[in-house]
């Protein structure tokens, strides 16, 4: 079993899971999808529950967009609230923290906790499968006592392997804030080529550990969504 310690960046048994997750998916580009969405969420006396469709565009490595609609406009200005990538290490501490089970498959369990005392995240909580190292699950725990769970289901198409549907659950005690999501992916069309223009005004250097807890909402803010970004 891998088991390793890190004192700052990147643990090396760490760093090879990742090299390895990263390596899902040689020849692959880039990709458009089509996306439907729907969100379920209570932030203090608001509720929300919109209903969208729309596009998700995928870069390699780290470009995204999301082009929605019947969602809060919002949602366009985060991208990775329905898209993973996986962090960059060298902004972490990391170990491998065992080798448990997750829905009757062997993972890795990868804890990484920020080396930026600014970081409002405590610790990321990461499953990389032993089979075919895609993630199917990790969970953000804040500072703030907050936490976001997401769960990722995989498909085969045109032998990619990519999103089927994703889950997240969002809790932030302190704003009061309960949050779901799910997504659900099909029509995959790859490399073709996309621009990178086509990415100009979409956040795709967010990546999972970087974005900050939410504020507490407002009936003139509405529902922060970046608190169901990895």
């Amino acid at each position: 079993m891998l088991l390793g310690l890190c004192s700052a960046g990147a643990d090396p048994q760490v760093d090879r899971l990742f090299a390895l997750a990263r390596s899902v998916n040689a020849g692959l580009i880039d990709y458009t999808a089509e996306v439907d969405i729907d969100l379920q969420a209570t932030a203090g006396p608001l509720h929300y529950q919109p209903k969208g469709c729309g596009t998700y565009f995928y870069k390699k490595t780290d470009r995204h967009k999301l082009e929605v609609s019947g969602l809060p406009s919002q949602l366009r200005q985060y991208p990775m609230v329905f898209g993973f990538n996986l962090p960059h290490l060298e902004k972490f501490t990391a170990i491998v923290a065992g080798a448990p089970d997750h829905k009757g498959r062997a993972v890795y369990q990868c804890r990484l906790i920020p080396i930026s005392p600014d970081n409002s995240i405590r610790q990321i909580d990461l499953l990389i499968d032993q089979a075919n190292f895609t993630v199917p699950n990790y969970v953000n725990t804040y500072k703030n006592g907050g936490t976001v769970c997401v769960e990722i289901e995989y498909t085969t198409v045109d032998r990619f392997t990519v999103f089927d549907r994703m889950k997240a659950q969002a809790n932030f005690p302190s704003a009061g804030i309960v949050a779901t999501g799910e997504a659900k992916y099909s029509h995959y069309l790859f490399n073709k080529n996309l621009p990178d223009s086509l990415f100009v005004n979409s956040r795709h250097g967010w990546v999972l550990g970087t974005v900050p807890a939410p504020a507490t909402p407002s009936p003139k803010s509405g529902l922060p969504l970046p608190l169901l970004v990895g």
